[in-house]
């Protein structure tokens, strides 16, 4: 069997080309998958052993005639051997967008005897376990066209998933990220801080009122309330230019 391999194989040169051979040409989905996860189990490590299996199953994702749960099952193989994979990112999108298979659950965590795998829910819950800004971006793209195509109105169950996962990255993502990832074009949000607004020349005193400006970058350091009170004391004197000889002594913040 398949597993009584993997044990030869750990020892024996000619039962890995054999593993080889096996994953190239095996037609079984099943069976190709396993054969890639052992071989990468005999080889930990080796970036030559996950080049292979990489190609493998990239190969197997284009296999034409692949039922949409292979086709899912190979596209999370390769996407946890290589994560980030576009081929592997795409084809999981693809099924989400367009597969029939909703199966009678959402999760294959804890299947039940009579489970009936749900292909979109399967792999709208892969996509939401996604957290690289630049995946995000192009799973954003495929989300986007496709919620707002008017086809695709009707489609409510669907379109339930692709909107819950869009807000889940929302609050996952920088506002210029999202921004950028839905717009497909970069977000120009200047800096407050290196914007100069004179506020003083926008407020002017009247007959009857009068405009006063506190500077709190300069009292931010100060915990003394009495301290406080007698510097804005001071402000307020100055401003209103009142005619006394010398500016009241405050004691505290009561005065």
């Amino acid at each position: 069997t398949i597993r009584e391999l993997e044990e030869i194989a750990i020892y024996n040169s000619l039962v890995r080309d054999a593993f080889i051979r096996l994953m190239k040409t095996e037609t079984d989905e099943d069976i190709c998958r396993q054969a890639a996860d052992i071989w990468l189990k005999i080889n930990p490590g080796s970036q030559e052993a996950e080049d292979i299996a990489v190609d493998v199953l990239t190969s197997l994702l284009k296999t034409p005639n692949q039922d949409d749960y292979s086709r899912l099952q190979t596209a999370k193989s390769l996407d946890e051997i290589r994560q980030g994979n576009l081929d592997s990112i795409n084809t999981i999108i693809y099924l989400m967008l367009n597969s029939n298979k909703w199966g009678e659950q959402d999760s294959e965590d804890f299947p039940s005897d009579d489970y009936v795998p749900s292909v979109v829910g399967i792999a709208a819950t892969y996509l939401r376990k996604i957290y690289n800004t630049e995946i995000l971006r192009i799973i954003l793209k495929h989300l986007k066209q496709w919620v707002t195509h008017p086809d695709n109105a009707k489609d409510t169950r669907r379109r339930i998933l692709c909107l819950e996962i869009i807000f889940q990255y929302a609050k996952n993502m920088s506002y210029p990220e999202f921004y950028q990832a839905w717009h497909d074009k970069p977000c120009f949000i200047p800096s407050l801080e290196n914007q100069f607004i004179d506020i003083a020349s926008q407020l002017n005193s009247t007959s009857s009122t009068y405009t006063l400006y506190i500077d709190a970058e300069k009292i931010a350091l100060k915990t003394d309330e009495n301290v406080i009170s007698k510097l804005i004391c001071t402000k307020i004197f100055k401003i209103l230019s009142l005619p006394v000889k010398e500016i009241p002594k405050i004691a505290d913040v009561a005065d």
